[in-house]
This record gives C-alpha cells, sequence and structure tokens, in this order.
C-alpha cells in the first residue's frame, strides 16, 4: 500500500488535481494506492473530479479541514497561503497511518511511486530533497548543506506522533523566524532528524532554467555535484528524464506559458478532469522580469546608450546607402 498526501485550498484545487492525475496515468496497477487529500474550503465541483479518479487500487479520500483557521500567519509576498500549514498535522490528521508521502500540488509525477515510497528513512522523521537555494548562494555549493525543500516529504507520521512534532511545529511558526510558509519551519524543527533523498525525487525545475544559471554563474557539473546525482548524467535532459517527480518551483504551468517545462504540465493537464476547462495564461518573463523596478530602472540608463548608439548606426546607413546608389541605373522608358 502507497499512502500519499495533498493539502489543498479551493484556489490549489484544479493543479493539485492534474498533479493526482500524472500519478494516476503512470502508476504501476500492481501497486495499491490510497491518497488523502485534506481540503480546506474546497467546493464540491473540485471534490467531484477529485473523486472522478477513484477506483479499485487507486482509492481518494477527502478529508475536510475547514474548522481551523491559519489566515493570521500569512506571509506577504510568497506563493503559498495559510492553508500549508496543515502540512504540520498530517501525524495527528491521519491518525491511523504510520507512514505517508506528502506532495505539493504544483507537481507532475512521472513514474511509478513505489522506489520512493519504500526508501529507508531509519529514525528520521522526515525524508526529503534538498532546496535549490543553497545552490544559488555560492558560498554553500562546497559545503555540507541540509536544508530541504518540503514540497516532497516521506513522512514518519509514527515517529512524529510520539514526539509530539506537530505541536513543536506550530510553535515554532508561531515564534520563530520565517520568511517561507513552512519550509523554514520544517527545517528549523527537525534539522539533525532529516534523510537527504536523491534529486530524482524532488527534481526543482527553476535550478535548470537557462536564465537562472547564467544569472547564478553555476553549471550542469554544479547541479551533479550539490545533490550528489550518482548515475550518468550528461545533460539537463538526462536529470529531467531520470526524474521521478518535477516540482514547478517558480513560473507555475496554469499561470504562465513560458516556464522551463510547462508544456509538459499541459500534456497532463488537458487529459486530465480538468482538461475542458480554460485557463489564461501569461508571460512569466514579462511579469517577474519586465515590469520589475530593477528592470525599469535599468531600461532608462539604457536609453542614452541606446541614442548613441543610433548615431553611428545611421551614420554608416548612409554611408551604405551612397555606396548602393552606385549600382542602380534608372529604367529606360518602354
Amino acid at each position: 500500500m502507497i499512502n500519499l498526501c495533498f493539502v489543498t485550498d479551493n484556489g490549489y484545487a484544479m493543479p493539485t488535481g492534474v498533479t493526482i492525475f500524472s500519478i494516476y496515468k503512470n502508476r504501476n496497477p500492481q501497486n495499491d494506492y490510497v491518497l488523502y487529500v485534506l481540503c480546506k474550503d474546497v467546493n464540491d465541483e473540485n471534490k467531484n473530479k477529485f473523486m472522478q479518479l477513484n477506483e479499485r487500487g487507486f482509492q481518494i479520500k477527502l478529508v475536510d479541514c475547514d474548522n481551523e483557521d491559519y489566515s493570521d500567519l500569512y506571509i506577504p509576498g510568497i506563493p503559498a497561503t495559510p492553508t500549508s500549514i496543515y502540512k504540520f498535522f498530517i501525524p495527528n490528521i491521519l491518525s491511523n497511518v504510520d507512514k505517508v508521502l506528502y506532495m505539493d500540488g504544483d507537481i507532475i509525477v512521472t513514474r511509478d511511486l513505489k522506489e520512493l515510497y519504500e526508501l529507508d528513512i531509519e529514525n528520521n522523521y522526515i525524508g526529503a530533497v534538498k532546496d535549490s537555494n543553497g545552490l544559488q548562494r555560492k558560498k554553500y555549493r562546497k559545503r555540507d548543506y541540509s536544508y530541504i525543500n518540503s514540497g516532497v516529504m516521506l513522512m514518519n507520521l509514527k515517529k512524529m506522533r510520539q514526539d509530539d512534532v506537530p505541536s513543536k511545529l506550530i510553535d515554532y511558526r508561531k515564534n520563530g523566524y520565517n520568511k517561507l510558509m513552512d519550509q523554514d519551519t520544517f527545517n528549523f524543527v527537525l534539522r539533525g532528524r532529516i534523510k537527504l533523498l536523491p534529486f530524482k525525487f524532488n527534481t526543482q525545475l527553476n535550478i535548470i532554467s537557462g536564465t537562472v544559471m547564467i544569472k547564478e554563474n553555476y553549471n550542469l557539473n554544479n547541479i551533479i555535484d550539490y545533490w550528489k546525482i550518482d548515475c550518468s548524467i550528461n545533460t539537463i535532459e538526462d536529470i529531467l528524464n531520470s526524474s521521478y517527480i518535477l516540482h514547478y518551483t517558480t513560473a507555475k504551468p496554469w499561470k504562465y506559458y513560458d516556464g522551463y517545462g510547462n508544456d509538459l504540465w499541459l500534456f497532463y493537464y488537458y487529459r486530465s478532469q480538468y482538461g475542458n476547462v480554460n485557463i489564461i495564461r501569461t508571460s512569466y518573463h514579462i511579469n517577474k522580469l519586465v515590469s520589475t523596478k530593477a528592470y525599469k530602472i535599468g531600461y532608462m540608463l539604457s536609453v542614452p546608450i541606446k541614442k548613441i548608439k543610433n548615431v553611428f548606426k545611421n551614420r554608416e546607413k548612409k554611408k551604405y546607402d551612397k555606396f548602393l546608389r552606385l549600382f542602380y541605373t534608372k529604367r529606360e522608358n518602354l
């Protein structure tokens, strides 16, 4: 039995449904799945769409979580909503489950998950993949860095209940330092009790974007070294082809059409139970780069330089026009 868990509100129901559909399509039918979907204010229409995939060997169990309100813990400026706080309570909500694989809703699963689910995380609370922020910060690249991404977690629920981890998580979330909705909390409270997993089980697509690689000045070898990828990898495509889970950590594919790998997400979207619902996507490049203050200031500073360049360009154009006139012959009257 492979136990999976998701947390969603109504706004994230559609991408979560696409994630579940990708699991459904790529699973091994010989393996039994049970999917627990913790729902916060999810309407009946979305619940019905979840249940369209419910069948023998692929059970979907909806769990209503409307009683608690964590809106006071909202952090402005990040895409995650306070619904993410429900991750802290998975051990208590799923009180009869000892082990579960948690996944965010901005994910596409490309293979059966049995190999990941059966990994031995020993006596640790969770198993997870290192977050990309250590690679983006050059000073951490060669260090023993262990800050994890909380979008995919193999959770030892039995151990977490025994040590009352949910209470510790919510206490730190309320009183400790947090920049991200739940990820900083998981890292601080569970540090030293986290089993690091291979990159293929949470391939964070922001890190293999060409523009990010140029901006942060790293390459494929840095990626291989940072995540200790031990298989035969020669290109970025090799990383994608070996991945089990693709995580859209920046350009959400239901919002933007030009993020890395967003065309693959669209492939599953149109085949999912949401495929008949139109979505309007815009450009991540324009929204997140061209519209920023830094870009506008840079553009303003570039205007005088462009004017100077145009002066020389126009001079050269006139010289070339004069040269071409030597080859012009007036047409004779017919």
